[in-house]
């Protein structure tokens, strides 16, 4: 049995024993790394591997920065120089501060747009200058059945997305509610939006389809911050798509995200 269906088997009974749970999810996330690392330097010998130390991510937090994982300050670090002025999009902003990627870069005077399809975030983004979208981003214009968890530790929005990839074993382990969403490409929900620097987009498994929706060679972005998470590794079709449009698959931050820079002689 492979570690994701031996996960999707045991995680429904074991979250509900209290400190079974825990202590279950952090062996598994030993043995997902694990995994992750062979697979990726495998397939992408090239690929830096961005792991910060948990004494790292809180010193950062402590330094202004936001990211569950020290995303942005390794955009902000190693991609941008500490560029004062530019234009980001992030789409499933969620939360405007905590474990958010574009909240430093607005704090250092970039401009941008926050899209979410969920309502619950809008009273939240009043404390952001960048405005916020009730809005799903799809390849298509239509209305989508989306998944919203209900919380109880706290964290169990990060879960929530379109019904048709969600993950049987999360349906099944936490409360949830089906609404409907209405959902279309980013050039028809920011008509406007001619460029942007730095393209973000945490989606929990529509990755693809969201990328569908977004005509990189319009927008350009100089780097992509993806959550690509659904399979140790990360989902290769995921990153074909991207690297098909002249970026560079460049870095794998912790065991989550992919980072995209785009090729020389592309602008």
């Amino acid at each position: 049995m492979s570690l994701e269906r031996l996960k999707a088997a045991l995680k429904p009974v074991l979250i509900r024993i209290p400190g079974v749970g825990p202590l279950a999810q952090k062996s598994y996330g030993v043995m997902k790394a694990k995994e992750e690392l062979r697979r990726l330097k495998a397939r992408h010998p090239g690929v830096e591997i961005i792991d910060y130390s948990s004494e790292e991510r809180q010193a950062l937090l402590k330094q202004g920065f936001n990211s569950q994982h020290g995303q942005d300050h390794y955009l902000w670090t190693r991609h941008f120089d500490g560029r004062e002025a530019g234009v980001f999009v992030e789409i499933g902003c969620a939360l405007p501060f905590v474990d958010n990627n574009s909240a430093y870069f607005e704090k250092q005077g970039w401009t941008g747009f926050a899209i979410d399809a969920q309502d619950k975030y809008a009273p939240l983004w009043t404390e952001r200058k960048t405005p916020f979208l009730n809005a799903a981003v799809s390849d298509r214009s239509a209305s989508r059945d989306f998944i919203r968890f209900t919380e109880k530790e706290g964290w169990e929005y990060n879960l929530g997305g379109f019904a048709d990839v969600a993950q049987a074993e999360d349906l099944a382990a936490y409360d949830h509610e089906v609404m409907s969403m209405d959902c279309a490409p980013l050039a028809e929900l920011l008509p406007d939006l001619q460029s942007c620097d730095l393209l973000l987009i945490d989606v929990e498994g529509a990755e693809e389809e969201v990328l569908r929706g977004v005509d990189l060679e319009k927008l350009q972005p100089r780097c992509i911050l993806i959550e690509n998470n659904r399979v140790p590794g990360g989902d290769e079709s995921v990153r074909s798509h991207v690297c098909g449009r002249g970026y560079r698959f460049a870095a794998r931050i912790d065991q989550t995200d992919d980072v995209f820079v785009l090729e020389e002689g592309q602008t």
